[in-house]
């Protein structure tokens, strides 16, 4: 066996600014880092929390050492017993030291992009990756259509990095905040994730209203979502001019590149009386030949775009990327033409208001909304969510549209971490009756998708809107036969 890591386990403790419990501090380590489930002979396991039954697991399949912040049930006695190395310490910690490692090791050469902000990231890394792979790079990219790998919550970035071995770029969407289950706040996580990855190219979206169970306020929140830029030693910033909260970010760039509606060297422009990307004042491609022409798409797309241009990537393949773009699953997908069913993963006001104003877009006469609750998060992310829903149905009622929301608690469909407490749904609710909206409420998913399609003709467009509760309507309406097994939408 080859040695990856080659080095102790009493090294690794101190590495990771933890503290060894069980084990001799001289055994050596010849693994790389993994998960539980994907773990292998001399690996290490990094997961903040650990049984016994984890380190059964482990033991079975030759782990070297366990790392966790969250020991749990007879875990000590367990490793005792198999003499298997238990290590204890912040589990982001112990993340950030080995995506320090797999960048030096596996992909020395290749610059780090890392992106961020409240909203758009997920799509606007997806769109970089793409348009310099087009450009021939070769490119390592984080981004999957849940988000579930933009934290220091586990090792998956530094596993992925070795089998990758990016020659030419690192495209990393990275969180701007992050906590776990109990409680704790990972201490500027944005920051910590991009340093630990040597980032050279700061992209960074907007700054809006989220997770407010981690964070108290918008000026917090930007704090947060600097970390990114503060992380650059050299290098570049790329930043939207127009969010006022971003564009203060250019103090903290050792160099900054703009892009926004009207303003920067990625913006939309009126050409021959239609709108076009711009880069440099040259027309790169219609918007409407841009997979995701709505205004907020748009965004990550100029962002992208600057962000290309940044790393020298020419004009023609940025035009080539922008219009060849497949994007992720749940991304304003078209799930349905008849009747026209869009799917959307917004999941903050900032994103649920743009995602329903881009539905004047669609030529349709009346719209139905159907919303997931957010559960297990908090009575005030779910007021201002609601309110945002409010406000967007309001504006296309002002335009014409007839606009019916229908609320669902996804009963039966979620886990424990995303169930709908009483005082969430209520916080929801009373929004709804003060906004003076047309709404209904149902305990199950099924339900509001069925009353959807009763509601819904040739002139109707059906938005499916949230984010963990929603995910299962594609499946639930497949099995309604009104949608079919293909999906415009891509996973990674």
């Amino acid at each position: 066996m080859i040695a990856l890591l080659d080095l102790t386990v009493g090294e690794l403790a101190e590495r990771v600014d933890g503290r060894l419990v069980v084990g001799d501090p001289e055994r050596r380590i010849r693994g790389w880092f993994s998960t539980l489930g994907r773990a292998g002979e001399g690996d290490v396991v990094i997961r903040w929390w650990l049984d016994e039954r984890g380190a059964e697991l482990a033991d079975e399949r030759g782990v070297a050492c366990l790392v966790t912040e969250e020991p749990r049930g007879r875990l000590r006695e367990e490793c005792r017993r198999r003499d298997l190395p238990l290590v204890l310490t912040e589990v982001d910690r112990a993340n950030e030291y080995a995506l320090r490692l797999a960048k030096r090791r596996y992909a020395a050469d290749a610059v780090t992009v890392c992106v961020t902000g409240t909203n758009g990231k997920s799509t606007t890394n997806h769109l970089l990756a793409h348009i310099l792979r087009v450009a021939g790079r070769d490119v390592y990219c984080n981004t999957d259509f849940r988000s579930e790998k933009n934290t220091l919550i586990d090792p998956v970035v530094a596993m992925e990095l070795r089998e990758a071995r990016p020659r030419d770029a690192l495209c990393v969407e990275v969180s701007e905040v992050q906590g776990l289950p109990t409680g704790r706040v990972m201490e500027d996580h944005a920051y910590r994730m991009a340093r630990a990855l040597g980032c050279e190219v700061a992209v960074v979206t907007n700054v809006g209203v989220d997770h407010t169970n981690l964070v108290s306020s918008l000026e917090e929140m930007a704090e947060a979502v600097s970390g990114v830029v503060r992380a650059l030693e050299d290098g570049v910033a790329v930043l939207n001019a127009d969010d006022e909260r971003v564009a203060k970010m250019a103090s903290l760039a050792p160099d900054v590149v703009w892009y926004g509606w009207e303003e920067g060297v990625a913006r939309i422009s009126e050409v021959d009386g239609e709108e076009w990307i711009l880069l440099e004042d040259e027309p790169l491609i219609p918007v409407r030949e841009f997979p995701l022409p709505v205004d907020h798409f748009l965004y990550n797309a100029l962002a992208a775009t600057a962000a290309a241009h940044a790393l020298g990537v020419g004009e023609e393949d940025v035009a080539e990327g922008l219009r060849t773009y497949r994007p992720l699953k749940r991304r304003f997908e078209r799930l349905s033409e008849d009747p026209l069913i869009v799917d959307d993963f917004c999941h903050n006001p900032d994103g649920v208001l743009a995602t329903v104003r881009a539905l004047r877009r669609l030529g349709k006469g009346r719209a139905v909304i159907v919303f997931a609750i957010r559960g297990s998060r908090g009575t005030e992310i779910n007021r201002e969510i609601a309110r945002a829903l409010v406000e967007g149905a309001r504006e296309l009622e002002r335009e014409g549209m007839e606009v019916r929301i229908l609320v669902t608690d996804s009963k039966g469909l979620v886990d424990e971490a995303n169930v709908v407490r009483e005082e969430e749904r209520e916080a929801f609710l009373e929004e709804l009756r003060r906004g003076g909206v047309s709404w209904e409420h149902f305990e199950r998913l099924e339900e509001a998708l069925e009353r959807a399609l009763e509601l819904s003709d040739e002139d109707t467009v059906v938005l499916l809107g949230g984010a963990q509760g929603m995910e299962p309507a594609r499946r639930i309406l497949r099995e309604m036969g009104v949608v079919g097994d293909d999906s415009q939408g891509v996973e990674a």
